[in-house]
This record gives structure tokens, sequence and C-alpha cells, in this order.
């Protein structure tokens, strides 16, 4: 019998959220809570000058991401019965490094000084 990671995807999918909690003590989850650090007017968070269209744009894909994370990742485990969703080996290793690759976006981010 194989074993499913599950458990070890859905968790760390959702240390995710808990760590963007974290830097901008916002206590939303998921998309909102993205979309509401990242937000392009008035983030929460900061880990660039935003200043050069790269540097926006670099911002939007680590927010686009995260939210793709949950979307793939974090949701269906959480709204399926864990019978019906089954992770092999490979893709949790694959969605492990990204959100390991998420993550070091977000050890680089402080929070905005007037939040």
């Amino acid at each position: 019998m194989r074993e499913d990671y599950y458990d070890a995807v859905f968790e760390a999918a959702k240390g995710l959220a808990e760590r963007v909690r974290q830097i901008t003590g916002l206590s939303s989850d998921g998309g909102e809570l993205f979309q509401k650090a990242f937000a392009k007017g008035d983030p929460y968070l900061f880990f660039n000058s935003m200043q050069t269209d790269s540097e926006k744009s670099e911002f939007t894909g680590v927010k686009e991401l995260l939210e793709a994370i949950f979307h793939l990742a974090r949701n269906p485990a959480a709204h399926t019965p864990k019978i019906n969703w089954r992770v092999e080996e490979t893709k949790a290793l694959d969605i492990l490094t990204l959100i390991s690759f998420a993550h070091k976006y977000l050890d680089e981010c402080h929070r905005m000084p007037n939040k």
C-alpha cells in the first residue's frame, strides 16, 4: 500500500496563510487574506520597493502563487473527504517544493510601517 501525503500537503499549505497572518496582523484566510495583504494600492507587507515594473510583477506573482497553492492544495484538502483526495508522493513533493519556494519569499516580507 502506498503512503498518502494528504496531511503533509494540507498542513504545509495552511502554514502559508498563518505566516501571512503573522507578518500582517490580519485575521482572514485564503484568497481574501492574500488579496488584502498584497493589495497593489495599500499592501500590508512588502519585500521590495515596488518601484519598477519588474518589482511590481514579482510582488503580484507571489500573491498569485499563494492563491494558486490554496486553490490547488489547501482548498481540495479542506473541502473533500480525505478518502477521496489522495496525494501521491511525486505530486506531494512538487506541491511541497512550491510551498517551500513561497516561504522563501515570505522570509523576506515585512509589515508595512503604517499597518
